[in-house]
């Protein structure tokens, strides 16, 4: 099994809020019905497009979802241009195939990086309707609104380096987009954030009751038997976000933010959990603390099945083993090589010296931090 370490350097700016926390939960939501009929719908616009984004996480349940509305535009539109990001996967389902057997030309961008995205070629073609299939950052610039939690790359922050505005036509935009990497994200803003202690535990409070929410009012989206590849969602439209995101979204935006059955009951914020029961005092080093003297490390994998939950990874050079789902923050100061660890089952942190590469007390710990 792969995994997936997203490494997310820590800083120390100013307020802002995260992704999930933005999230107006009290609005009406949607169901894959909806976004179907709006597909068949948007497939009456002569010049229009749809626009299918990805996390690149969780392949197996997540292509069947979003592939199945380019399925649906192919099967209502005539005629149309299919392009794509280079991204393996996705190209060599069999819904992908189905849609560029319908296709009038099909073009595959080996250029879409953080830097730019690069629909050139496709773009060219003004007189046809399209799908464009691409990581969900190139759909459009909702993450400028939140700078703490997402790294603030040129396909975000530069003017006009995103589909919605590289094509003025009427889009529908449909994205997928995993729990378990919003709950990494959303620490990563918590903890890079200017709050003293008060603040970062009532904060936590809330993010905890905000998912808890969320989860409550997920629906089924597949009909997997196994409970590692069952998916529930939550489906919002940029409209249920913060003005700031709104700005930078179309009107015609929809979020499928899912979840694995057999994550819905796991704690994905346990790292911010252990933190808010620390000393005020340490939590106050901790958060003040320099980019350059800590970085956080979320480990992103999910189970395919029972036993892969008991499989233990390692991080770095170090002789430990890790769950699966483990939350690392380390320390590099004044001469000091440390890390903390939160493992899911866990109740308590576990801190390791990286240069000794040996356990040691909470009361080692702070004392080396102080």
């Amino acid at each position: 099994m792969k995994y997936l370490i997203l490494s997310l350097i820590l800083s120390q700016i100013s307020f802002a809020n995260n992704f999930l926390g933005d999230i107006n939960l009290d609005s009406p939501s949607y169901t894959l019905q909806d976004l179907k009929l709006k597909v068949i719908d948007h497939a009456r616009i002569k010049k229009g497009y749809i626009s299918l984004g990805e996390s690149h996480l969780q392949q197996d349940t997540v292509l069947p979802l979003i592939l199945e509305y380019a399925k649906i535009y192919a099967d209502n539109k005539k005629k149309f241009d299919l392009c794509a990001e280079d991204i393996g996967h996705a190209i060599k389902h069999p819904l992908f195939k189905y849609a560029r057997n319908l296709a009038r030309k099909t073009f595959i961008s080996e250029g879409n990086n953080p830097l730019k995205t690069d629909f050139i070629e496709c773009n060219k073609r003004k007189n046809s309707s399209k799908i464009y299939y691409s990581g969900f950052f190139h759909q459009f610039p909702f993450a400028r609104a939140y700078p703490d939690e997402f790294t603030q790359v040129p396909v975000i922050t530069k003017p006009g380096n995103n589909i919605w505005k590289q094509n003025q036509e009427a889009g529908l935009f449909i994205m997928v987009m995993e729990l378990v990497h919003l709950e990494s994200s959303a620490s990563r803003e918590v903890l890079m954030s200017s709050y003293n202690s008060t603040d970062i535990n009532s904060k936590i409070r809330e993010l905890r009751e905000q998912i808890q929410k969320l989860k409550n009012k997920m629906m089924d989206l597949n009909e997997r038997s196994s409970i590692y590849k069952k998916k529930n969602g939550y489906i919002f439209s940029s409209d249920q976000l913060g003005s700031t995101a709104r700005k930078n979204s179309p009107n015609n935006a929809y979020f499928i933010l899912t979840e694995l059955e057999y994550r819905m009951d796991y704690d994905g914020l346990h790292f911010l959990h252990k933190f808010s029961r620390l000393n005020p005092k340490l939590q106050n080093i901790i958060i003040g603390l320099s980019p350059k003297q800590k970085y956080f490390v979320s480990t992103l994998n999910t189970a395919n099945n029972s036993s892969d939950l008991n499989n233990k990874f390692g991080y770095g050079l170090l002789p430990q083993k890790f769950e699966m789902g483990t939350t690392f923050l380390q320390f590099k100061d004044r001469g000091n090589n440390l890390l903390m660890v939160s493992e899911p089952s866990q109740s308590e942190f576990r801190y390791i010296n990286v240069d000794t590469k040996q356990d040691i007390s909470y009361d080692e710990f702070s004392n080396l931090l102080f």
